[in-house]
């Protein structure tokens, strides 16, 4: 092999190997979505539980409820349109996904409950609620909130959906 042809193999490993390394560490870096569904309620009281801390007094100010209580929580990362199927029947959908904006929607069964284009910034959750759920007592609420990575997410309260992370 003559110089140019080592030179030129050199140069296309090294760049090769630079585009690798910078996908891999873009990738590493994907926003995490943490979702959580949670259940609200005008009767009872709420169990102490480090999953709602964050979120508890902003639930308890804003919406009045006595009780909330997870349901499931999820961590999805956000590195395209992803479909969650959450307690109870529940699936989350986003499309149309572009960094931290996002076309959200719910669902049960056949039935959409909400559909809406939402921006998410990081640390700072978006509460979508008060869904029918049950009964008129009860009420649905989703809570979205994007951490920086996977290891900065609140661990994950039920890692089979089909199973609600508590019971009473």
């Amino acid at each position: 092999m003559n110089k140019s042809a080592l030179h030129a193999t050199v140069l296309s490993a090294a760049v090769m190997l630079m585009t690798v390394t910078r996908a891999d560490a873009q990738s590493r870096r994907a926003p995490v979505l943490l979702l959580r569904l949670i259940e609200a309620s005008e009767q009872g009281e709420t169990a102490q539980d480090d999953a709602l801390a964050d979120v508890l007094p902003v639930l308890k100010r804003n919406l009045g409820f006595d009780a909330y209580r997870l349901l499931s929580a999820r961590k999805q990362p956000l590195t395209g349109n992803f479909s969650l199927v959450l307690a109870d029947g529940y699936r989350l959908s986003a499309t149309e996904v572009d960094g931290a904006e996002m076309t959200l929607k719910l669902a049960r069964e056949r039935e959409r409950i909400l559909e809406t284009r939402l921006r998410l910034r990081p640390g700072r959750p978006v509460i979508l609620g008060g869904f029918p759920y049950e009964n008129h007592n009860r009420k649905l609420i989703i809570i979205l909130k994007l951490v920086d990575s996977d290891d900065d997410a609140a661990p994950a309260r039920s890692a089979d959906p089909a199973i609600p992370a508590t019971s009473r």
